[in-house]
């Protein structure tokens, strides 16, 4: 009997040791809360910065696809004639 208690109870540190410490708290405890509400941001705040590199990269990529623009003086819209170094309104 001793024998299985001493067994037991390493168990129970074991289980103890390898179970995070949030996960021990109550679910309605502040700490577990905040502790939950931190990790939820951090993997929200991951997904954006991933998201916003895959953007940047297949922008670049569609960017480098893209010929440049060759405007001359002579080009026209809605009648009015293109000047390249100012912005006109077209209305």
């Amino acid at each position: 009997m001793a024998t299985l208690r001493s067994q037991l109870m390493e168990y129970n540190q074991i289980r103890d040791a390898k179970i995070p410490d949030h996960e021990k708290l109550p679910k309605t405890c502040i700490f577990y809360k905040h502790y939950m509400q931190v990790e939820c941001n951090t993997r929200i705040a991951d997904a954006a910065r991933t998201q916003i590199r895959e953007d940047k990269e297949l922008l670049a990529e569609i960017g480098n696809g893209l010929k440049p623009l060759e405007m001359s003086n002579e080009q026209e819209i809605g009648g009015k004639k293109l000047n390249p170094d100012l912005s006109i309104k077209l209305n």
